[in-house]
């Protein structure tokens, strides 16, 4: 059922979202597989498959491989994947400076400073999570999850409406 609220309590979740990216970016988030670096660039949604995938590149030259891939920059992978094979590279303070002090220098050099997205409207966390049923239907994550499903839909004339969360949230 959708309850009316005050269009600066949209604004209020916004702006704290978007403080969410701003920190989520001061900090780089770096995972490990083999003795390789990988920077996360955020979570893409794939059409094709219609769930999201985590967007990423290497912290090394990457030329193709006879049978495996093409020489990137960029690549993809499914969440099951990277949660089953890639370890997050974590710095004594959590900070960027330590998180980068934990890398090779090849790796460190390669480190790009974020954010990688911006949206001044943007209400949700800025990474998905695994949840029961999304906002659309599809797939099995969603930036859409916790407190924050709760405060998006359509603006109105000084208020917004809002859902309560789970099928029926919209997007601001």
């Amino acid at each position: 059922m959708a309850a009316r609220v005050p269009r600066v309590r949209v604004l209020a979740a916004a702006a704290a979202a978007a403080a969410d990216l701003e920190a989520a970016a001061a900090v780089p988030e770096v995972w490990e597989l083999k003795g390789q670096f990988y920077q996360v660039l955020g979570h893409a949604w794939d059409h094709e498959v219609q769930d999201f995938k985590v967007v990423y590149r290497p912290l090394y030259h990457c030329p193709s491989r006879e049978g495996r891939f093409e020489a990137h920059v960029l690549a993809v992978s499914h969440f099951s994947r990277w949660e089953e094979k890639f370890a997050r590279v974590k710095g004594r303070d959590g900070g960027f400076r330590s998180v980068a002090a934990a890398l090779p220098q090849e790796a460190r050099e390669l480190l790009l400073p974020g954010p990688f997205t911006k949206d001044p409207l943007w209400a949700f966390p800025a990474r998905t999570a695994a949840v029961g049923t999304t906002a659309a239907g599809l797939g099995s994550r969603s930036h859409q999850h916790g407190a924050s499903a709760a405060l998006v839909a359509e603006e109105e004339e000084g208020g917004a409406v809002v859902s309560a969360g789970g099928g029926d949230s919209e997007w601001v």
